[in-house]
This record gives C-alpha cells, sequence and structure tokens, in this order.
C-alpha cells in the first residue's frame, strides 16, 4: 500500500458529505480570493504534506500518529452514520459510540494547523530555540552546551519542534477527561435551503462561537460544535439532560453557527456557491 502524499486535518468522510453530484466539493478561500468559489475533489482540500509526520534530523519519517487518527476516523464514521439515520428524539447509540464520537470532537480540534502556527509561532530562532530547550527540560533530559550548539544546526531545532506540534495532537491530559464527561447531542437542519458549512477550524465553542472556553470545559455554559454533514452537527455540553436529537434550529441560528464557522476559518466548504460567497463577505 502507498503512502499518503498529503495528510488531512479533515476526514475523508466527512467531507465526501458535502459533494456534489459530481462528486466536487464547493470551497472558497478567503485569503487568496474571498470572491470566488471553485469545486474540487475532497482529497484535495483540507489537508497538508506530512501533517502529522515526525522527521528525523536525518529526514526518517514516523507516521504513527496518522495512523492513530485512520483508526479513530474509521470507528467514527460509523457512529455518524448511526446518528445521520436516527429518527427519534433521543441518540440511540452506544455509550460506547457516544465516548468515541466526544473524543472525535475533541482531537478535531487539535489537530488543526491554524491552531499549531499559533502555539508554535516563533518571532526568531532564540524564541524557537528557549521552546525547544524548554521541551527537552520537561523531558528531563540533561542539555550540554554541546547540544544546545547542535540544536542550531539547519533541520535539528525545526524537526524537534515537529515532535513538538505532533506529541501534542495525541496528548490526552486533563482536558479529554472533563470533556468525557459531557453530554453530545446532534442538531439537525430542516429549514428548506439551509446547510451547514465546514471549515479550516471545524470545531467552535460556546454560544456565540468564542474560540477557547475561558472558565474551562467543566463550565456549565460551554458548548464545542462541530458539523459532519450539511445537515447535521455534533454539540458537546455540560447540561444534566440525556443525549438529544433537536431539529428545531431557525434558519438565523444556522447562519450565525456557519458565521462563526466562517470567522476562524481561513477555508470554507459548502454546498452553495451562493452561501459561501454570503459568508464570506458578511457586512
Amino acid at each position: 500500500m502507498s503512502e499518503a502524499k498529503k495528510q488531512h486535518y479533515i476526514p475523508q468522510f466527512i467531507l465526501r458529505n458535502f459533494i456534489d453530484r459530481r462528486g466536487k466539493i464547493l470551497v472558497l478561500d478567503k485569503i487568496r480570493n474571498p470572491k470566488k468559489v471553485f469545486p474540487t475533489n475532497p482529497i484535495n482540500v483540507f489537508a497538508e504534506k506530512d501533517l502529522y509526520t515526525l522527521i528525523s534530523p536525518s529526514g526518517e519519517k514516523d507516521k504513527r500518529c496518522e495512523t492513530k487518527y485512520c483508526e479513530l476516523e474509521k470507528c467514527a464514521r460509523n457512529a455518524i452514520e448511526l446518528l445521520r439515520n436516527n429518527n427519534t428524539a433521543t441518540i440511540s447509540i452506544s455509550f460506547e459510540h457516544q465516548q468515541l464520537l466526544i473524543e472525535f470532537v475533541y482531537r478535531q480540534y487539535l489537530r488543526c494547523p491554524a491552531l499549531h502556527n499559533r502555539v508554535f509561532n516563533f518571532r526568531s530562532n532564540d524564541e524557537a530555540l528557549v521552546h525547544v530547550l524548554q521541551l527537552l527540560q520537561q523531558d528531563k533530559r540533561d542539555v550540554s552546551r554541546e547540544d544546545k550548539h547542535r540544536l542550531q544546526e539547519p533541520g535539528v531545532m525545526q524537526s524537534i519542534i515537529q515532535c513538538g506540534k505532533v506529541g501534542s495532537l495525541w496528548a490526552d491530559g486533563t482536558a479529554l477527561a472533563q470533556i468525557r464527561k459531557m453530554n453530545l447531542h446532534v442538531f439537525k437542519v430542516t429549514v428548506p435551503n439551509n446547510a451547514f458549512i465546514i471549515g479550516s477550524m471545524p470545531v467552535i465553542f460556546g454560544r456565540a462561537g468564542s474560540s477557547w472556553p475561558k472558565d474551562g470545559f467543566a463550565s456549565p455554559q460551554v458548548q464545542i460544535w462541530m458539523p459532519v454533514a450539511p445537515d447535521t452537527a455534533l454539540c458537546l455540553t455540560n447540561d444534566c439532560g440525556q443525549h438529544t436529537v433537536y431539529e428545531d434550529l431557525t434558519k438565523k441560528q444556522i447562519r450565525r453557527f456557519n458565521l462563526c464557522i466562517t470567522a476562524h476559518s481561513s477555508f470554507i466548504a459548502g454546498t452553495s456557491e451562493r452561501q459561501l460567497l454570503s459568508l464570506a463577505n458578511e457586512r
């Protein structure tokens, strides 16, 4: 089996939910041209080369992180299809599937390049060196003067920073433990001529789409949203009710949700050219 040249940060099975009859997904690049929508194959978008690959200074590649994501996506795809075909007012999937989807939403946030670039954006080589040394100290490694000199060699520092990025993608920490306690809800679009979009930042927080919950995931006000199809979005909350399917979203609520996705994304995609242009050029 040949190795994938591109690694998707939004799974292709999600993107295929947004394709048209030709098998194309409509995409708008807010940075390069917010006035133009182009159709393309899902394999071409929301992907970067070696995004989750550990690359040693000698050039050796370790793709175990990508393998983990593939395994998670395979299980999540089946669970999401069960939800999309669910016709009851409550979610009729197993607790195991619910926990799987909760982790899936969490991982989708962590794997976005926009998040990596914000966390690992260094203004100078000296700042990057300080960060790398901190990583090594956290790993309880002794760093000699010779080691510090070698870190400044071309490729070595970038290799370690890439290791830090990839390592953070699969770190569990306390956030995942808190998120696992949240309730899973499903929102379905039933309003004619309305649909969810998907963006390069596919997960948003809060009722108004804030970038990160200030009071932590245990706050009763926290909501975590992710669209998985034009007619379906997952929502995690800290309410005490049962896992529920909602079909009463209004046109205004759907647009507000899509505007939040648009505001936090450099690329957006969907099923309607008119909708994408309207969202990207909102006044």
